[in-house]
């Protein structure tokens, strides 16, 4: 995998956008120029910026430590619409274009991701970082360990207490896994001595209820109710004798009510047989009506003769000549006519008045008759109804009284029947008390099968402490985690060992133990670090890491370092052909910077870009590639420093030893990038 360039727009001290190429640079040396605060010479020019740019870019975190924002260049906050962004271009190994770009606004947070031109970003963010770093093939502990390399990366692990070697150890041994796993088991363990200390109170407050809980303490009130008992039966007896001869004294009493309803119904039965009120007589009835129609027919007479009367009298009084209503001749014959004519009809009506008023007198008589006969029937029938009623009255004065001596009877049978079942309840009733008893008897079996229980629980439980406590010790520092660093300590002895080739001429060596002698002979357990040295007279000295010279520690504890930083670069899943070393080699006397320049050479052989922050102006002159920020009016910009003749710039001291024959660095086309 190849970082080809990342570009900056407005992050940190770049305002603007910047492009920085990575690929194919040879041993490059960044330098700074802070014109702002000359003091400060080349710190907080920007040179380290443009590397934390490539880290934030690539893993999101703040390189550092401070908060979200502070990347972002304070003199873009102020542009309407502007944003913090860093593009990382790269290639795969098999030739495919990769380009991740991480933004920050004010408003937004943004990871893009594309290969070949296609997005791979997700809608969630971590998703997004997981894809990243899955091209990528690594994370950020092993992008700082095999790509970018700070001085805060250094361990300085030949310097470190015991506790902080392995500190050091474990993380990069990836033991920390075990950690988590000891830390499950404590837990574990811990949540089981809390369980059985709950267990243990459970225990004891089961013994208590158990001493508590005696079926036998209930005999006394079993007996006391049991006698309550015989008493309540006794007094209900003696009522229910009472109550008997009130029954037979009220059955004695009591009339049979049967006969008297019979009598009732005979009563009834003759009352119905009476019938209802004669009223008017039919034959009455008949006479009324009949003299109706003959007072009618008198009527029709009188106004017959009435009519004729008026005819004649009209006729009479007519003259002969013309008629005055019809207009026609009137003679004297017809005149005489229809006089004779009206005679005859008075004389019909007259007689006909006289029938009618014959037959009148005749039947009103008959109507007379017939109505006191019915007065006469109908006083008969009132008189015999009268004589009914009174017997009915009587009857049912009887029937009342028997109703209620019954009435009576039946509650004393009732009385009788509550009593009767009282003493059957109090025959058949259960001693509450023994059931109470039987109740605190199973409690109290229950209560034993709890101890039961409880005393299997706690007995699993220290069955799995003792199990626990097994992996506590196994998992701990004398366990499998001391097994898994001693079968790796001759890998860590040879991954330094191969610095110290570089750094000592092979003079000096290392040997990683996991054991050391204290000043009083004891041997303990703890990480260790034997140096040696191979004296020209063919003898070898093994001293104490602290009793050799600076120069000399130096170069074992770079060495140590290297090698374990090469160790956690081997989780890589892709090899990548630039390193960048920011800042990393301060305080260093001239045989460590010796040193330091001869292991540049080396890794220069391995990388096509080896990159190198520094500022210290005695390692200018080493470097043939440079490149120079510049911080001025708080804007940082990056130049190329383009020596034509190969020598160092002016104003460089170049006091420190030339390249060896044969160690000099790739000298690689330089790109260059915008300021």
């Amino acid at each position: 995998m190849r970082i080809l360039s990342v570009e900056l727009t407005n992050f940190g001290t770049f305002y603007e956008t910047h492009q920085f190429g990575l690929a194919d640079r040879g041993l490059l040396l960044v330098m700074g120029d802070n014109q702002d605060e000359p003091r400060m010479e080349s710190n907080g020019a920007g040179k380290s910026t443009v590397f934390d740019a490539l880290d934030w870019c690539l893993f999101g975190e703040n390189p550092r430590g401070d908060h979200a924002d502070a990347m972002v260049n304070e003199e873009s906050r102020a542009v309407r619409g502007s944003k913090c962004s860093v593009t990382t271009r790269l290639e795969s190994d098999s030739g495919e274009a990769v380009e991740i770009t991480r933004s920050r606004s004010k408003s937004k947070y943004d990871l893009e991701v594309a290969v070949n031109g296609e997005a791979r970003a997700t809608l969630d963010s971590k998703e997004t970082q997981k894809v990243v770093e899955q091209i990528l093939g690594l994370d950020r502990e092993v992008f700082h360990a095999a790509v970018l390399f700070g001085q805060t990366d250094l361990v300085h692990y030949a310097e470190a207490t015991d506790a902080k070697r392995m500190e050091i150890l474990t993380r990069l041994l990836q033991l920390d896994e075990i950690d988590r796993y000891l830390e499950r088991v404590k837990e574990r363990r811990k949540v089981i001595t809390d369980r059985r200390a709950v267990l243990e109170v459970n225990l004891a407050t089961v013994g208590g209820q158990l001493q508590a809980n005696r079926p036998e303490d209930l005999d006394v009130q079993i007996e006391q109710w049991e006698a309550n008992r015989v008493a309540e039966i006794g007094r209900v007896r003696q009522r229910i004798e009472a109550k008997a001869a009130e029954h037979a004294a009220a059955s004695a009493a009591s009339l049979p009510i049967d006969p008297l309803r019979s009598a009732r119904m005979v009563l009834d039965q003759r009352l119905a047989g009476q019938g209802a009120h004669p009223g008017i007589f039919p034959e009455v009835e008949r006479l009324q009506k009949f003299v109706a129609e003959i007072t009618a027919e008198r009527a029709v007479a009188a106004r017959g003769i009435h009519d004729a009367q008026a005819r004649l009298r009209k006729i009479q009084a007519q003259g002969e000549g013309v008629c005055s209503q019809c207009g026609q001749a009137v003679t004297g014959e017809h005149l005489q006519n229809e006089a004779l004519k009206a005679r005859g009809d008075l004389q019909t009506a007259e007689e006909a008045q006289r029938d009618a008023q014959g037959r009148l007198d005749q039947a009103e008589a008959l109507s007379q008759a017939a109505i006191a006969q019915g007065q006469e029937v109908a006083r008969v029938w009132q008189a015999g109804r009268e004589s009914i009623m009174a017997e009915i009255a009587q009857v049912d004065a009887q029937i009342r009284s028997a109703t209620e001596q019954a009435t009576r009877v039946r509650s004393v049978e009732r009385e009788l029947a509550g009593l009767q079942g009282d003493l059957d309840r109090q025959d058949g009733a259960a001693n509450p008390w023994q059931a109470k008893k039987d109740h605190v008897a199973r409690e109290r079996y229950d209560l034993e099968r709890r101890q039961g229980q409880i005393r299997y629980e706690m007995e699993a439980f220290d069955v799995d402490a003792r199990h626990l406590d097994f992996w506590v010790v196994g998992l701990g520092p004398k366990g499998l985690k001391s097994y898994i660093l001693d079968s790796r300590l001759q890998e860590l002895s040879d991954a330094a060992n191969e610095w110290m080739q570089v750094l000592t001429g092979g003079t000096i060596w290392v040997q990683f133990e996991a054991t050391k002698e204290t000043r009083g002979k004891k041997v303990v357990n703890a990480p260790d670090v034997r140096v040696s040295r191979w004296n020209p007279d063919g003898t070898i000295t093994e001293r104490p890491y602290r009793s050799w010279s600076g120069g000399e520690k130096q170069r074992i504890s770079f060495a140590i370092d290297f090698g374990l930083s090469r160790l956690v670069a081997r989780r890589a899943a892709q090899r990548y052909d630039l390193m960048i070393l920011d800042e990393a080699f301060r305080h260093l006397d001239r045989a460590g910077k010796e040193a330091v320049m001869e292991m540049l050479q080396t890794l220069s052989r391995e990388k096509s870009s080896l990159i190198v922050v520094e500022h210290d102006s005695e390692f200018q002159g080493q470097f043939e590639h440079r490149v120079l920020v510049t911080k001025r009016n708080r804007r940082s910009t990056i130049r190329e420093v383009v020596d034509e003749t190969g020598e160092a710039s002016k104003g460089v001291p170049s006091d420190l030893p030339a390249d060896p024959p044969g160690k000099r660095p790739r000298r690689q086309p330089v790109r260059r990038s915008a300021d």
